[in-house]
């Protein structure tokens, strides 16, 4: 039986940021094809003037969140690693950490 008593918190950062950077990305490209989907519907509706620059509005938002929300949240994961990493570390010293089952 394995025992992990300690992790380099910076690690698990990287971890953390690289996961949520690509979770990022995904709900980035969610956001594009909704705002795709919307303009289109727009358009095909004949939406006036004002209402189509709503519209074009999202679309540039949606095109910003595939480039954003990645930065965003890959920022906010390897801040959230960072700590968690750390906080593991103490409450490991107290409980004596996970143990891991290997053949």
């Amino acid at each position: 039986m394995l025992r992990i008593t300690r992790v380099r918190a910076v690690s698990v950062a990287k971890i953390m940021g690289t996961i949520y950077a690509l979770l990022g990305l995904l709900i980035g490209l969610a956001f594009a094809g909704f705002g795709a989907i919307a303009g289109t519907l727009a358009a095909n509706i004949g939406a006036d003037e004002s209402q189509l620059l709503v519209i074009s509005g999202m679309a540039v938002y949606s095109m910003v969140a595939i480039v954003a929300m990645p930065i965003m949240y890959g920022i906010m994961g390897f801040i959230g690693g960072l700590i968690m990493g750390a906080f593991y570390n103490l409450v490991a010293g107290w409980v004596g950490g996970i143990e891991i089952e290997t053949e």
